[in-house]
Protein backbone atom coordinates (compact mmCIF):
# COMPACT_ATOMS: atom_id res chain seq x y z
CA UNK A 1 0.00 0.00 0.00
CA UNK A 2 1.23 3.27 -0.79
CA UNK A 3 1.54 6.26 1.93
CA UNK A 4 0.78 8.55 -0.94
CA UNK A 5 -3.10 9.43 -1.03
CA UNK A 6 -4.80 8.53 -4.15
CA UNK A 7 -4.59 11.99 -5.83
CA UNK A 8 -0.93 12.22 -5.62
CA UNK A 9 -0.14 8.68 -7.41
CA UNK A 10 -0.71 10.52 -10.92
CA UNK A 11 2.19 9.07 -13.19
CA UNK A 12 4.18 11.37 -14.37
CA UNK A 13 3.98 12.95 -17.55
CA UNK A 14 6.19 11.74 -20.65
CA UNK A 15 9.15 13.77 -21.61
CA UNK A 16 7.54 14.61 -25.58
CA UNK A 17 4.37 16.26 -23.19
CA UNK A 18 6.74 18.03 -20.85
CA UNK A 19 8.73 20.06 -23.43
CA UNK A 20 5.21 21.38 -24.80
CA UNK A 21 6.25 25.39 -25.34
CA UNK A 22 2.83 26.04 -24.25
CA UNK A 23 3.36 24.42 -20.63
CA UNK A 24 3.16 27.30 -17.88
CA UNK A 25 6.55 26.23 -16.76
CA UNK A 26 8.15 26.89 -20.44
CA UNK A 27 6.28 29.77 -21.34
CA UNK A 28 9.59 31.54 -22.07
CA UNK A 29 10.68 29.37 -24.78
CA UNK A 30 11.47 30.10 -28.44
CA UNK A 31 11.02 29.22 -31.81
CA UNK A 32 14.22 27.56 -31.41
CA UNK A 33 13.11 25.57 -28.21
CA UNK A 34 15.54 27.88 -26.15
CA UNK A 35 14.58 28.72 -22.57
CA UNK A 36 14.97 32.34 -21.65
CA UNK A 37 15.86 32.88 -18.30
CA UNK A 38 14.29 35.67 -16.07
CA UNK A 39 16.23 37.21 -12.96
CA UNK A 40 14.96 38.92 -10.39
CA UNK A 41 16.39 42.26 -10.37
CA UNK A 42 18.50 42.01 -6.59
CA UNK A 43 20.27 38.85 -8.76
CA UNK A 44 20.79 40.97 -11.65
CA UNK A 45 22.36 43.53 -9.60
CA UNK A 46 24.17 41.30 -7.34
CA UNK A 47 25.88 39.04 -10.39
CA UNK A 48 27.11 42.51 -11.59
CA UNK A 49 28.83 43.57 -8.45
CA UNK A 50 30.46 39.51 -8.42
CA UNK A 51 31.81 40.01 -12.07
CA UNK A 52 33.26 43.46 -11.30
CA UNK A 53 34.89 42.10 -8.10
CA UNK A 54 36.26 38.75 -10.54
CA UNK A 55 37.90 41.68 -12.73
CA UNK A 56 39.13 43.45 -10.08
CA UNK A 57 41.12 40.58 -8.63
CA UNK A 58 42.07 39.56 -12.23
CA UNK A 59 43.90 42.85 -12.79
CA UNK A 60 45.41 42.85 -9.33
CA UNK A 61 46.64 39.55 -10.30
CA UNK A 62 47.69 40.73 -14.00
CA UNK A 63 49.72 43.87 -12.09
CA UNK A 64 51.75 41.28 -9.57
CA UNK A 65 52.44 39.15 -12.46
CA UNK A 66 54.32 41.81 -14.27
CA UNK A 67 55.68 43.16 -11.39
CA UNK A 68 57.31 39.36 -10.99
CA UNK A 69 58.15 39.38 -14.75
CA UNK A 70 59.89 42.58 -14.28
CA UNK A 71 61.50 41.01 -11.16
CA UNK A 72 62.78 37.82 -12.73
CA UNK A 73 64.06 39.74 -15.98
CA UNK A 74 66.68 41.48 -13.74
CA UNK A 75 68.32 37.96 -12.89
CA UNK A 76 69.98 35.82 -15.72
CA UNK A 77 69.40 32.76 -14.59
CA UNK A 78 65.70 33.59 -14.76
CA UNK A 79 65.31 35.74 -17.62
CA UNK A 80 64.29 32.80 -20.21
CA UNK A 81 61.31 31.70 -17.38
CA UNK A 82 61.01 35.59 -17.52
CA UNK A 83 59.80 35.77 -21.24
CA UNK A 84 57.92 32.82 -21.22
CA UNK A 85 55.80 33.88 -18.19
CA UNK A 86 55.37 37.33 -20.06
CA UNK A 87 54.55 35.60 -23.37
CA UNK A 88 51.65 34.05 -21.43
CA UNK A 89 50.59 37.26 -19.98
CA UNK A 90 49.74 38.69 -23.55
Amino acid sequence: MSPFPVSMRTPLPAIDTALVPNNRSYAGTTSCGCESITEDTKHVIRGKKLSQLIQKDESRLRLNMWELVRMMSKDESNKKLADVLSKNLS
